[in-house]
């Protein structure tokens, strides 16, 4: 059997008995899973919730057509001194007076903390009600106010709803009261949700808090405060104002907003933790149609929490010791196997760091052995590469190696627009008649150095050097599309840097000539003696231009090519010149 196959078979096996005894004791967890618990928490809590409003609207409805039994509501009655004829006459001072007392009894004994009249045109008439200013009455902060009164000539529907006014929760009815079948406004009963969340509070024997839609916290049910660093501040309601209540769930649409898990301070899993005791949170959408606010309900769970607490703890050290007995064994069975393949690894590591001292020593002839193997003919074949990259690095220009290296072939001759700098150095003939050969040698290896350096730096590639002087090529293959303001600036860079600076202790002078255009680029000799250069008319132009510099007194010119992609480069045109070996004059520019 191989090495793969002893390893997959280990894995295999030992994969499988965690994986059984993982999976038991994950499915009797999930058997006590938070989220079923939650889950049925939020539909009983949610049945409750609706119920507790049902409750509330019968009965406000109650007393929107019957009073009492036996007794009908004023809203039936008819005559000159009934609410129906105030309203009709649109006397506030009669209306008060015919409906207050309605208001004060039904607000005594519980039904409603406020009763709202309005025209069919929903301009309000008159409201009775805890808190308000009569005189100031607006509606801009009552969601959903003109679908709330606005009632069409045949809509008699009574409507149920929750609403947010004056910095608090109601729960409303709105029906139409009529004369004569004829409707002639619409009325609006309303009962303070403080007394339902009360209510739903102790049916579910949970903590309540009511808040708005800016998550500001409206009313709450205990003087529960938790701990938290948020600014200092260690109150319940910057808890309910922070980001996790924004990550809404809708499970169950347009009801319930269940939240999935606290992510703050001290908070685990579903549960909020105080003074040692639990809680969970869930929340229900004040109002079933909009989400005007919600009611947040903590339910102490103290005992669940402790439970998956311990269960989780347990379960968390079996398997962190099952995997780490697996662990070791699994270790020390391949760890003399696999001897050969950390060397490979270590080999590799030594490579990318430019180290080619470490090798491998191995004998094994499986999987492992055989990587050794190639991973140590590698390291032989990368030495032997990078060696002859190195011996063509120092004859032609690096990136024409790199070609050479990777083409099975010698390179084609290929036509490209380049631009061509040619760079010799002035006088140079009379200064080295009085220079020993060595020294001359010396002097133009410490100017070529740094010439090189330069063009390179801009991406141009050194063709030739002829004698003292230089042939390099900018174009898009090795330079970029940019190629002409590359070139110009390295001969710019040249100018200042032989203008500014000694070679072998001498002072030199240099001419430079550039030109653009179409090129032929490849390798040129015999069948076994190539090299690798360019030429073509713009070869030769820079060449005489070039030359130019001695009849002109400059130390740069150009051709129009190069002028116009430099014009951010102040530059002047010397005018049209006759150069050798071309019919027409070519302008000239210099710097």
């Amino acid at each position: 059997m191989t090495l793969r196959l002893r390893v997959i078979s280990i894995f295999t096996i030992s994969f499988i008995f965690v994986f059984i005894f993982v999976f038991i004791l994950f499915y009797l967890f999930f058997q006590f899973s938070d989220q079923r618990i939650l889950t049925a928490t939020l539909l009983g809590q949610s049945s409750t919730w609706l119920k507790v409003q049902e409750a509330t609207h019968q009965q406000m409805l109650f007393h929107a057509y019957d009073e009492s039994p036996g007794k009908a509501s004023i809203w039936r009655l008819r005559g000159k001194r009934s609410p129906i004829q105030a309203i009709k006459s649109g006397n506030k001072k009669r209306i008060a007076r015919a409906i207050k007392p309605l208001y004060q009894n039904l607000s005594k004994s519980g039904v409603l903390d406020f009763i709202w009249i309005h025209k069919l045109s929903g301009e309000k008439i008159i409201d009775f009600g805890k808190g308000f200013d009569n005189n100031n009455f607006t509606t801009k902060n009552i969601n959903d106010y003109s679908n709330l009164i606005s009632f069409s000539n045949a809509d008699q529907q009574i409507r149920k709803s929750n609403i947010y006014y004056n910095d608090s929760f109601f729960s409303t009815i709105t029906f139409p009261i009529y004369e004569n079948a004829r409707k002639i406004g619409i009325v609006v009963y309303g009962k303070l949700l403080n007394g339902l969340v009360d209510d739903l509070s102790k049916n579910t024997k949970t903590l309540a808090f009511i808040q708005n839609r800016n998550l500001k916290t409206i009313y709450k049910t205990t003087n529960l405060s938790i701990p938290i660093n948020n600014g200092g501040k260690t109150i319940f309601a910057e808890i309910i104002d922070s980001d996790f209540f924004k990550n809404v769930l809708d499970t169950f649409p347009s009801l319930i907003l269940p939240r999935s898990a606290l992510n703050l301070g001290s908070y685990n899993s579903n549960f909020i933790n105080h003074d040692g005791q639990y809680y969970r949170s869930t929340n229900l959408r004040v109002n079933q149609n909009s989400n005007i606010g919600e009611i947040v309900l903590l339910t102490n769970s103290t005992a669940d929490y402790l439970y998956q607490k311990y269960y989780l703890l347990i379960l968390s050290i079996t398997i962190l010791g099952l995997t780490l007995i697996i662990s070791y064994v699994i270790n020390a069975l391949l760890r003399r196997r696999f001897k050969p393949l950390d060397q490979a690894i270590d080999v590799l590591d030594a490579l990318s760091k430019g180290d080619i001292s470490v090798d491998i020593n191995t004998t094994s002839k499986d999987e492992v052995g055989r990587i050794a193997s190639a991973v140590s003919s590698f390291r032989t074949s990368l030495i032997e590469r990078e060696k002859i990259r190195g011996l063509f690095g120092k004859y032609i220009p690096e990136q024409i190696a790199e070609q050479l290296m990777n083409s099975d072939e010698n390179l084609e001759p290929q036509l490209s627009v380049s631009s061509i700098i040619f760079i010799d150095l002035a006088g140079f003939t009379s200064l080295s008649e009085g220079l020993p050969p060595q020294a001359i040698v010396t002097l133009l290896n410490e100017y070529f150095s740094e010439i090189v350096e330069i063009l390179e730096k801009h991406d141009g590639v050194v063709a030739q050097f002829q004698g003292d002087a230089v042939l390099a090529v900018f174009n898009e293959l090795f330079s970029g599309s940019r190629h002409q303001s590359k070139a110009l600036g390295s001969a710019l860079e040249i100018k200042d840097l032989v203008a500014n600076k000694t070679f072998g202790g001498h002072q030199l002078s240099c001419r430079i000539g550039l030109s653009s255009g179409q090129v032929v680029s490849g390798n040129v000799g015999a069948k076994d003696r190539l090299s690798y250069t360019v030429y073509g008319d713009v070869v030769n132009l820079a060449s005489r231009l070039e030359n130019l510099n001695k009849e002109f007194g400059t130390v740069i010119l150009f051709d129009e090519n190069i002028a116009n992609s430099n014009q951010d480069i102040k530059h002047y045109e010397i005018g049209k010149v006759d150069i050798r070996g071309k019919k027409d004059k070519v302008r000239v520019y210099s710097i």
